[in-house]
């Protein structure tokens, strides 16, 4: 099951690079997307690693996985 839920993160991050670059490219950005496109990155990590700390069940994978996203959190909160 880690094989599957690394290539869906894998197949999502590229699926978003390439929006991205190709907004850029055709020129097609727009406010709300501007909005959106960080809260679906931060969703897409938040929920990887929320993931990742319920299937590992150690310290050494909780720990960093609750100060990634504390900062998430925080950067956010100041933007």
């Amino acid at each position: 099951c880690p094989m599957v839920s690394a290539g869906l993160f894998g197949a999502a991050s590229v699926t978003d690079w390439v929006d991205g670059y190709l907004a850029r490219l055709w020129k097609q950005q727009t406010a709300l997307g501007a909005l959106l496109d960080p809260l679906a990155d931060k969703l897409l990590v938040m929920g990887t690693l929320s993931i990742l700390v319920q299937d590992a069940g150690s310290a050494a994978v909780t720990i960093p996985a609750a100060i990634i996203l504390a900062r998430e959190l925080g950067v956010s909160s100041l933007r």
